[in-house]
């Protein structure tokens, strides 16, 4: 039988769980767009979406769903710790420009206990692959050219998001330490991947 002080603390742990979705849903991952980009998420659905991720030399291999802005403004990201999201502002994976993907780290606070699909994207290392399926069957093949953190206080907006020139994967999750006044943390990793050709020899990274 648990005592009373194990039991307070699994409540203390599903409420802080609860308010954390609750933040999630209302904010998302709090990474700003420019007004000028919110028509491109009121843009039509493609016809073929990304429905998986995998980062094989970090373990990670997740689902992903669409994702769109939340009311304040910001992207989305799924309401739980076990999915990939695709922001649907931007093109697909695979198309020119930067397809954005997102998921969380982990759960938040000052002891997480719940790891999120994207909780060791921080060891992923320059060349490294990514391969992102398809709902047509397809899968495309990126390869790591770029690994930032930014502060979430001046999140580079139109570089992360308007890059073009390329086929780019942009893969952004929550860094730095936690904020307990705005129940997020300090940062944000974004991980830049490009397309693989069929011929690898025509990479370019620009």
């Amino acid at each position: 039988m648990l005592s009373k002080a194990r039991v307070a603390a699994k409540i203390e742990l599903i409420l802080s769980v609860i308010v954390r979705s609750l933040v999630i849903l209302f904010f998302g991952i709090l990474v700003p767009i420019s007004p000028v980009y919110v028509e491109a998420a009121m843009a039509p659905k493609a016809s073929v979406v990304p429905v998986s991720i995998s980062i094989p030399s970090v373990g990670t291999n997740a689902p992903i769903i669409s994702v769109g802005l939340t009311k304040t403004g910001n992207v989305d990201v799924p309401h739980n710790f076990v999915q990939a999201g695709w922001y649907t502002g931007n093109p697909t994976p695979g198309s020119e420009g930067s397809a954005i993907i997102d998921g969380h780290v982990d759960n938040g606070g000052y002891k997480p206990t719940i790891d999120g699909i994207f909780k060791h994207l921080d060891q992923a290392k320059l060349g490294d692959f990514i391969a992102v399926a398809m709902s047509d069957g397809t899968s495309r093949t990126f390869q790591i050219v770029k690994s930032a953190v930014y502060s979430l206080n001046a999140f580079p907006s139109t570089q992360v998001f308007r890059q073009d020139g390329a086929a780019y994967l942009k893969i952004i999750t929550c860094h730095g330490i936690w904020l307990p006044a705005t129940d997020t943390y300090s940062q944000r990793l974004v991980v830049t991947a490009v397309l693989v050709p069929t011929n690898p020899d025509s990479l370019a990274v620009k």
